[in-house]
């Protein structure tokens, strides 16, 4: 179980004066297993864990975390790359980060601040269906946003095929 879940869980009792046996009480679950949460001795079922969350007034949330650009940079995306980020580059990999990131920037379409992270995306995808056309075909996601630049898809899908051919 995820440590800050953990924490959260152990703080709220406390802070509403529960002990172990009430908040078992009133979950219908085991004083055992509420300390065996609590001690991280053992993994509670993620319905479990709702019920505990439930009775405590929490919540437990699942978000959409930033996409990791440097990991698809280091796959032969044609963005600069930040850091010497060490990845196993295979075609697998590639195609599930490429995928990855489509789905990342289809669910942010209004963000002008991620325009050359689409043009790149495009053009790993072009790259991918020029040189590679089995693997572009297993990709199970599709993008395609609208780009106005046809010189600049040109010159990235260039590069991108020139660092994808080294490994693939």
């Amino acid at each position: 179980m995820n440590r800050d879940i953990v924490d959260t869980i152990l703080s709220r009792r406390l802070q509403l004066g529960l002990s172990q046996r009430r908040l078992a009480d009133l979950t219908g679950l085991s004083a055992s297993m509420i300390s065996a949460l609590e001690n991280r001795s053992r993994n509670v079922s993620l319905a479990n864990v709702e019920r505990i969350l439930d009775v405590l007034d929490l919540t437990l949330s699942v978000r959409e975390k930033s996409y990791d650009w440097d990991v698809l940079c280091a796959l032969g995306c044609p963005l600069q790359q930040k850091s010497d980020l060490k990845v196993e580059r295979t075609s697998g990999n590639l195609s599930l980060e490429l995928s990855k990131a489509a789905v990342y920037l289809s669910s942010r379409s209004s963000e002008s601040n991620l325009s050359r992270h689409r043009y790149a995306v495009v053009a790993l995808f072009a790259a991918l269906r020029n040189l590679y056309p089995e693997l572009f075909k297993g990709i199970p996601v599709t993008f395609s946003p609208k780009l106005d630049d046809k010189n600049k898809i040109r010159k990235l899908t260039r590069l991108a095929e020139a660092r994808i051919s080294e490994y693939l």
